[in-house]
């Protein structure tokens, strides 16, 4: 059993930096809470047969993997809104400077001779 509380020590420092590296006080909340749990569920790992019974789901293991699917779609489907998000704004900062400092495409030498006419 020495998995159990290294796993946890591991969770607790991840718990730490988290907490000193956001800055919202909504976010510390969910960091505290998602970790908290983690904690719970690697120390007591017999809660979460409870929740899932409880829910109606046969074992434990099979409610953490439902929820941590869902939570990673949640985390893909953020992601994407936010990649979206920062690309429309590249789009808009681009567009502005484009528009503020146009280039000017040089011609080049004129070509001095003569052109041939289509004879039809």
């Amino acid at each position: 059993m020495i998995f159990q509380p290294l796993f946890a020590i591991a969770t607790a420092v991840c718990l730490f930096y988290f907490l000193i590296l956001t800055r919202s006080a909504v976010r510390r909340v969910f960091v505290l809470a998602f970790f908290g749990v983690g904690i719970v569920f690697i120390l007591y790992p017999g809660v979460t047969n409870v929740l899932a019974r409880w829910v109606g789901i046969g074992r434990g293991v099979d409610l953490i993997l439902y929820v941590s699917t869902l939570f990673l779609f949640f985390l893909c489907f953020s992601f994407y809104l936010r990649f979206r998000d920062l690309e429309e704004r590249h789009t808009r900062i681009v567009r502005e400077l484009a528009l503020r400092h146009p280039v000017q495409i040089d011609p080049g030498p004129v070509s001095t001779r003569a052109r041939v006419e289509d004879p039809f």
